[in-house]
């Protein structure tokens, strides 16, 4: 199979298995009695595993596989949603969102790298982009389906059942990932994992446009508030059926930013004002909403959020996977991640505190998206002014 229909294919499923409890989330931990500063606190086990484990991971992929790298992530996903499925209180979800983020890790630089990979292997490396874009696009509309369905049928009524069937899809991602992914995204040339570490470090010292590219994935981080709390956001404003009404324009918005960078005629590798564009919508997004009380103006500013977030991420790997070589490739996208993550770590702990002991009402929520936003939209301003223009080498 060819490596473009083989991502694209991992990310329909992934997008139809990962999208089963997102409506269903914090309404299950809610309901079993936790708080949202609580919420937040499972958030942060989960990114600490992904910090900790972003680099091992990527080393493992470089110096071992990156096949079998992303099908032990895969494994981990399936296994936590699993336990989320019979989740009993704070500690059973901390053990499901350690898994979780397990998983999350060993995916994280090592699919993006096996395309980069079995695209270059086959001089298409200038379709990297057309090709990230496309898995975006397709995950993005399966996420449509799918979520919506979990969120009108299941979520309401039937939390538990959204992250089962969740486990069950991502058996189906299992065997796409054994299957249908070839060794064509194997470097050529495979080094230690040490070796790949210490050329990951060295590059991203050496390489200002990395650094930026870096910087970015942190300011993205800001983020996270909205995709903790933006379904008891929509909950108050317009019910449960609210929720899975307002999936499908969302998921809808990323679908056509992903179409959008399909079609981008930017040359590979000068990406970065697109980059500062989308980080700069998102944040509009969510800096305004706090001054609405209508649910229409409240979607239509979640809908330029989400369209932003969907341009952002095909955008930075595509222009990370132009400025690195290929035996440390996976290595480089977990190091990136990880320092990435480190900002995500950041906000949720900034979150935790200020939430710890208010109510579950929108006026708080709101205003915690208020503060992620403005912080967006400054990230974004700055980054584009200080962004690199320069070819990748």
């Amino acid at each position: 199979m060819h490596p473009t229909r083989a991502y694209v294919l991992y990310n329909l499923l992934s997008g139809l298995a990962g999208s089963t409890m997102i409506a269903a989330y914090v309404p299950l931990l809610l309901s079993i009695g936790m708080s949202l500063s609580e919420v937040a606190l499972l958030n942060v086990v989960f990114w600490t595993t992904i910090v900790i484990l972003e680099i091992p991971t990527g080393m493992l992929a470089d110096g071992k596989s990156r096949r079998f790298s992303v099908s032990c992530g895969v494994a981990a996903v399936a296994l936590g949603f699993g336990l989320y499925s019979v989740v009993r209180g704070f500690w059973t979800a901390a053990v499901a969102e350690f898994l979780v983020g397990i998983g999350n890790a060993f995916i994280s630089g090592a699919i993006s790298a096996w395309l980069a990979d079995a695209l270059d292997r086959r001089g298409e490396k200038n379709k990297s982009r057309h090709a990230l874009a496309t898995g975006s696009l397709v995950s993005s509309l399966a996420m449509v389906v799918s979520g919506f369905a979990c969120a009108f049928y299941l979520a309401p009524a039937h939390p538990r059942l959204c992250w089962a069937l969740g486990a069950i899809l991502s058996v189906g991602v299992f065997l796409c990932v054994r299957f249908a992914m070839t060794d064509d995204g194997e470097p050529v040339h495979r080094v230690s994992e040490l070796e790949a570490c210490r050329e990951s470090f060295r590059v991203l010292k050496r390489k200002a446009n990395l650094i930026w590219a870096a910087s970015a994935a942190t300011c993205m981080g800001l983020v996270i508030p909205f995709n903790l709390y933006w379904v008891p956001l929509v909950k108050e404003k317009a019910g449960s059926s609210g929720v899975a009404w307002a999936w499908v324009p969302m998921y809808g918005a990323m679908a056509l930013a992903g179409y959008a960078v399909r079609r981008s005629k930017a040359k590979a590798g000068r990406e970065t004002g697109m980059i500062a564009t989308a980080l700069l919508l998102s944040g509009i997004g969510l800096a305004f909403l706090w001054s609405f009380a209508g649910f229409a103006p409240l979607l239509g500013l979640i809908v330029l959020h989400e369209f932003g977030r969907g341009l952002f991420a095909p955008l930075l790997d595509a222009y990370t996977q132009q400025h690195i070589e290929a035996h440390y490739r996976a290595t480089y996208g977990s190091l990136q991640s990880f320092i990435g993550k480190i900002g995500y770590a950041i906000v949720l702990g900034a979150v935790t505190l200020f939430i710890w002991g208010r109510p579950t009402t929108g006026s708080v929520i709101t205003a915690v998206l208020g503060v992620a936003g403005a912080g967006l939209v400054i990230s974004a301003v700055l980054l584009w002014f200080f962004r690199p223009k320069g070819a990748p080498p």
